[in-house]
Parts: C-alpha cells; structure tokens; sequence
C-alpha cells in the first residue's frame, strides 16, 4: 500500500473452532495483528493437512463400524443360459446381479457415511473401472480393476462394454 495512513488487517474467524488444527488456532493467535500471506499460506497448508488425517481417521473408524453390519452373503438373482450359434457350446450359471449387490451394500453404506461411485473406462486393452468407497469426511479409497470387452453369447462391441463395465462394477463393489 502506498498511502501510509492506510493499514491492512486481516480478520479470520472460524465458526467452528472443534475443526481447526490446534497448531493453525495457536498460530492465528499468534499472528493476529499482522500476518503476511505466505504465512497464511502456510497455516491454509498446515489446516489442510490436519483436516485429511482427521479424515482419514473418521473412515477407518466408520469402515470398522461398517465391516461388522454389511451382510456376509448376498443371493444370486440372475440365471444366464446361452448357446453359442458358432460352437454349439452351452452355458449357463447363476450370479449376483449388480442391482442385487447395491440392495443388500446400499443400507450399511449410507448408515456409516459411505458411498461408492464408478468411473469406467475403455483403451486398447479392454475395459477398467475404478470404483471409490467416499465416505461423508470427504476421505475416500479407490480400487480398480481391468478385463478385456466381453463379447460372448453374440453381444454387440458396445453390448460388451456395457456389459464388462457392469461386470466390473459388481466385482469392484463387492
């Protein structure tokens, strides 16, 4: 500032002081007068820190809460039987469908703060879909997984994408 009759005060307030790192509290006390940019700077760094290990913390306390109440068995709901026209070959199996997975999981997961979101994608070698456990903290965990576009049972390409992204959302979900 050039007109030296004018000065600059920074006033920081915090409506909830239970979520602000003790180490920025004391330094804001500290630099209550005067502090310069880059030491807010550094204090926004020191609270963002804090902030995602008290993240982290909340997660692995509600993942503990939520291992002990997911169900231990889900029912398979979905018959498939197909015959191949090219190799006469037959097959048939039963599995969870994905909408049976999010039936029995959905309950558990938001009672603990959690939720899951997929990301899928496709390259030269097939389909990958991440899928991210979020839970209300704002901490989240990410696993993915990859496997070629199945065409099988005379699927289109796009059916077999569709169809090996839901494949993967099943597994990665579960």
């Amino acid at each position: 500032m050039s007109d030296p009759k004018h000065t600059a005060e920074a006033v920081i307030e915090h409506t909830d002081p239970g979520r602000m790192s003790p180490v920025v509290r004391a330094g804001l006390e500290i630099l209550r007068a005067n502090p310069s940019p880059e030491t807010l700077q550094k204090l926004l760094e020191v609270q963002r820190e804090w902030e995602a290990g008290e993240a982290r913390k909340a997660y692995a306390r509600a993942l503990v809460d939520l291992k002990r109440d997911m169900p231990t068995r889900i029912a398979k709901d979905k018959t498939v039987h197909f015959k191949s026209e090219r190799t006469g070959t037959i097959t048939h199996y039963t599995h969870t469908s994905l909408a049976a997975v999010m039936d029995a999981v959905t309950p558990a997961l938001t009672q603990y703060g959690f939720s899951l979101a997929w990301s899928p994608s496709t390259g030269d070698r097939g389909v990958t879909v991440a899928c991210r456990l979020t839970h209300a903290s704002g901490h989240y965990e990410e696993a993915s997984i990859s496997a070629p576009v199945d065409t099988s049972g005379n699927k289109s390409p796009a059916q077999g994408v569709a169809s090996t992204i839901t494949l993967l959302s099943r597994y990665t979900a579960l």
